[in-house]
C-alpha cells in the first residue's frame, strides 16, 4: 500500500513501486530503513524533494498519513526485501535501457 494515498500495490509493475524518504536525500537523509517507505510512483514523484509534513498537507487527512509513515518506518523490513529488490532491478534495468538509447 502506497502510505501516502493508500493506493493498493499489490501486483502492480515493479516500476510504480518506489521507495521513499522521510527525510530526502536532497536533506541529507540516509537509505536507512528507518527513513524509508514504500509508496506509489505517482506520489513520490509529486512529492519531490518537499518536506514529509508539507507534502502531506495536500492530503484530506494529513496527520493519519503522517501517522501511517511513522509507524511503518519503526517496522522491520524482512518482509518487503522482494518488492524492495524488484524496485532496485527496475531502476537498474531502466538505466541500462536508457544507456543503449544512446
Amino acid at each position: 500500500m502506497c502510505l501516502f494515498c493508500e493506493r493498493d500495490l499489490h501486483g502492480v509493475a515493479p516500476q510504480e513501486l518506489t521507495l521513499d524518504h522521510v527525510v530526502t536525500r536532497s536533506n541529507n537523509g540516509s537509505n536507512d530503513p528507518s527513513n524509508l517507505f514504500l509508496a506509489c510512483k505517482s506520489c513520490n514523484c509529486r512529492r519531490r524533494d518537499r518536506l514529509l509534513h508539507d507534502f502531506c498537507s495536500e492530503f484530506e487527512n494529513p496527520g493519519e498519513v503522517l501517522h501511517r509513515i511513522r509507524m511503518h518506518c519503526r517496522r522491520r523490513l524482512d518482509r518487503y526485501r522482494r518488492s524492495a529488490k524488484a524496485i532496485l532491478k527496475s531502476r537498474s534495468s531502466e538505466i541500462v535501457d536508457t544507456d543503449n538509447d544512446l
